[in-house]
């Protein structure tokens, strides 16, 4: 009998409405992976070795962002350990500061979360290509990090 059990929902095709674009869920080495656009699609090793570049470059210039935005919030060498002449509440409103940090935040959040979608394509070459890009940026740059508040790994047992 199959009073008081729910009904059964039918059996969906696991790529209906996909139009033809399917996710993967572990690490392949495919080279038909779109980046970031449907369009973006390598069509050969040349295309994806250049797809490869264009993630590392995208991680680099993250990294460069970080450095910028930490630079532009450093305080001027002759302040340091000073307090503000002006109170606070009297200070203008500091809009041109505001909207180059705003400007700055824009731009690394728009290649972080490029290098995320990127990454979840599980594509082993993008990911490496982001992992090294990364990589490859801190070594370059993490000096000019350190003490700005946003050194990587500055807690970090191997932080130096």
């Amino acid at each position: 009998s199959t009073a008081g059990r729910a009904p059964s929902l039918p059996a969906m095709d696991a790529h209906a409405g996909m139009h033809s674009m399917s996710m993967q869920d572990s690490f392949h080495g495919s080279h038909d992976d779109p980046v970031l656009f449907r369009r973006m699609v390598p069509k050969s090793n040349a295309a994806y070795a250049l797809a490869c570049a264009l993630v590392v470059a995208l991680a680099v210039a993250a990294t460069a962002l970080r450095v910028a935005r930490a630079t532009l919030d450093a305080p001027p060498a002759d302040a340091v350990g000073k307090q503000a002449l002006l109170p606070v509440q009297s200070q203008p409103f500091p809009w041109r500061a505001n909207a180059s940090r705003a400007l700055l935040a824009a731009l690394l959040a728009t290649c972080e979360l490029s290098l995320m979608l990127i990454v979840m394509t599980y594509n082993g070459g993008f990911f490496a290509a982001a992992v090294g890009g990364h990589a490859a940026s801190v070594l370059a740059m993490g000096h000019l990090l350190r003490g700005r508040g946003e050194a990587p790994y500055e807690n970090a047992c191997c932080a130096v």
